[in-house]
């Protein structure tokens, strides 16, 4: 009896190699990591010993030693990050963007501009900055901008014995879409996720500016306006029942913006959208389905947006 062998399917072929590219990329920052945060305390400890036996020789080969390994293992910790990084925007992200928007430019090591971002006034009290995987292109006709935004405070503490410590605390790591309709809505507006998880540390509800016909929106979401009557042009009740319905499934904080003529869209999921901290490399489907996932439930706000037809003025 003859028998057919399965074809073999050429994006696994090509998975399965850039699965392991992937793999041999993130050990080599691993190691490059790994030693270059362990030369320093092997090398004091060393160079104390040497000194200690006041073999000053061994104690500036050490030296020169330490320095040699710290250079090369912070290259190949950084170079290996880096064209990693740029791998999977390459190969995953750029692709998955691509089927979603019209992408006119993609930048996988920049972000949306840092004075963008502050303008929305969404995320409070941060003072560093980062952002990858940068897209500007068009959405239905409307421009659009994406990247991984992440935000952090800078936190100086004082001990009992005056010696002041700086620490950082991430007040938001995730996605963030702009879209410019070109239009201005009659009012300011925000929409601010009430929901606790366990990266939003410190949460405490705030109150809102208004309240809706719909008390589970109201749980969920904090209202800021300038004018509750234009609020409520956004707030339709089939565009709650939209927020509510697509936020349950996204494992992340909702926060919405409307103002200037753009509605900026962020999910703060506490993480980019291909860190590969605790992800299987093997699996790049579900890497890919995750983040698809992500792009959908901002895009569908977008869609719903475009069913108010009379939701914007011509500014």
């Amino acid at each position: 009896m003859k028998t057919t062998e399965k074809p073999v399917v050429e994006t696994d072929v090509h998975d399965n190699e850039l699965s392991s590219n992937l793999q041999i990329l993130r050990i080599k920052s691993l190691v490059g990591k790994t030693l270059f945060y362990s030369t320093i305390p092997c090398g004091f400890a060393i160079l104390a010993y040497f000194s200690i036996q006041e073999v000053w020789a061994a104690a500036a080969a050490t030296v020169a030693l330490g320095f040699v390994v710290l250079f090369v293992s912070f290259n190949v910790w950084t170079s290996s990050s880096s064209k990693l990084k740029k791998m999977l925007g390459q190969n995953i992200t750029k692709p998955i963007l691509e089927g979603i928007f019209q992408v006119i430019d993609y930048l996988p090591e920049s972000g949306i501009s840092v004075d963008l971002i502050r303008s929305s006034n969404l995320i409070h009290h941060w003072d560093t900055y980062s952002g990858s995987d940068f897209l500007q292109g068009k959405y239905k006709g409307i421009d659009v901008l994406y990247s991984d935004i992440h935000l952090q405070e800078k936190i100086e503490e004082t001990d009992e014995d005056g010696k002041t410590q700086t620490r950082y605390e991430t007040r938001f790591k995730g996605q963030w879409l702009i879209c410019d309709f070109h239009k201005e809505l009659a009012a300011y507006l925000q929409i601010r996720e009430n929901r606790e998880h366990r990266i939003f540390k410190g949460y405490k509800k705030s109150k809102s500016d208004i309240q809706t016909d719909n008390p589970e929106f109201n749980e969920k979401f904090q209202i800021l306006t300038s004018d509750g009557h234009t609020a409520f042009y956004v707030l339709t009740p089939h565009f709650m029942e939209h927020i509510i319905s697509t936020d349950t499934l996204a494992k992340a904080q909702s926060f919405f913006c409307f103002g200037d003529g753009k509605v900026h869209i962020a999910l703060h999921s506490g993480r980019d959208s291909f860190e590969l901290k605790g992800i299987r490399i093997n699996d790049l489907e579900k890497i890919r389905r995750d983040f698809r996932k992500e792009l959908i439930h901002m895009t569908g706000i977008i869609d719903e947006l475009l069913l108010n037809d009379e939701l914007f003025k011509e500014v």
